[in-house]
């Protein structure tokens, strides 16, 4: 199909149609639109989530506990240090990493974070770009149609909400 709309200056930075949003990207949005609902929804499928999450945090803590259990005790028997010392040894070990990785976490933030801002101003700039080209190839009996359906149907849900 023959593109409508005149080409953008050069300066202006436009993704092309077609190339931003790709069919591999419909598993991330369905996901993305699912936990969405959750949010919305909570009272319906919170207890899905529940599940799942408390099953996650189940067998995290039990990864966390047989890692500890075995170093505590090559500790114990590698380097003969009693067993309150080779749990604290462990423990703060495992509080510094988690800390760590915090910490890094916190300074990937801001690049995250500008990383999906620049991503969904592009996402927002196909969007509008598909919508101008499809109303430009729209008709204008169509446009008009269009229009005055959509003006019926928000007139018609103002009356039912009003009534």
């Amino acid at each position: 199909m023959k593109p409508l709309l005149p080409k953008p200056p050069h300066k202006l930075l436009l993704p092309k149609p077609g190339r931003f949003f790709p069919l591999k990207h419909a598993k991330t949005l369905f996901l993305l639109s699912l936990f969405i609902s959750w949010l919305i929804l909570p009272e319906l499928l919170w207890h899905k989530m529940g599940f799942v999450f408390h099953h996650l945090a189940v067998l995290i803590h039990l990864l966390y506990e047989t890692l500890s259990f075995f170093l505590e005790e090559s500790l114990m028997h590698g380097f003969g240090m009693e067993k309150y010392y080779a749990q604290m040894l462990v423990f703060y070990c495992f509080l510094t990493l988690g800390l760590w990785c915090a910490y890094r976490f916190w300074l990937y933030l801001p690049k995250l974070l500008a990383s999906l801002r620049a991503k969904l101003f592009l996402l927002s700039l196909e969007f509008k770009y598909r919508a101008i080209e499809a109303w430009l190839a729209l008709t204008l009996w169509q446009k008009t149609k269009f229009v005055v359906f959509n003006l019926l149907g928000l007139t018609g849900g103002v009356m039912i909400l009003l009534a």
